[in-house]
């Protein structure tokens, strides 16, 4: 029997004074610690609205940036939108009017060539044509050379004489009516036959 009181254990795993001990009481706080406990909760109980507020008036301007950003963005697509819609209307326009000016350009430049080759065709063949007639003129002078250089001077003068050739060259002088009438002379004397001597 144990005559010296209640035993007290330690439990070395429990925290705290030991089981059965009282433990030992704190000096209740002064009022000037309550009043300085509260003076330091309302200000961090201030200063944590303020920040709220400017945390709240942060927000509230970062939203109206953003605000403001969508809707010059909303303005900008509309614009370019309108603009786009207007270049594709002028771009159908210009590509209607290109192809046409495409098909003229073409049909022009496929008449010009046509038309230079009809005229160099045109101009082959005047040129063959002067070389024909001066081939056939000389042709001619040549055969009338032939003639005079074979046959007596009054026979190659048609049967005129020196004086009558004369006469005519004089004659060439004078007015149109009288060429005529000479003209006629000659052609008449010209066909009539050879009067024999």
């Amino acid at each position: 029997r144990d005559t010296h009181g209640p035993r007290c254990f330690m439990n070395p795993f429990e925290e705290g004074p030991p089981r059965g001990v009282p433990a030992a009481s704190s000096p209740p706080p002064t009022e000037e610690e309550i009043e300085r406990k509260k003076a330091l909760l309302k200000k961090m109980i201030s200063e944590r609205v303020n920040k709220t507020k400017e945390e709240m008036k942060t927000l509230h301007h970062i939203q109206v940036e953003l605000e403001r950003l969508d809707h010059m963005l909303d303005t900008d697509v509309s614009i370019l939108r309108e603009k786009i819609d207007a270049a594709g209307k002028e771009a159908a326009t210009a590509e209607t009017i290109f192809r046409r000016k495409e098909k003229e350009y073409t049909e022009a430049k496929a008449n010009y060539e046509k038309k230079m080759e009809e005229k160099k065709m045109l101009t082959s063949h005047l040129s063959m044509i002067i070389f024909e007639s001066e081939k056939r003129k000389d042709e001619k002078l040549q055969e009338l050379m032939g003639r005079v250089d074979s046959a007596p001077a009054e026979e190659a003068w048609g049967g005129f004489t020196d004086e009558e050739i004369k006469a005519g060259q004089r004659r060439r002088r004078s007015t149109p009516k009288q060429k005529q009438i000479t003209r006629k002379r000659w052609r008449r004397r010209r066909c009539s036959p050879a009067t024999s001597p």
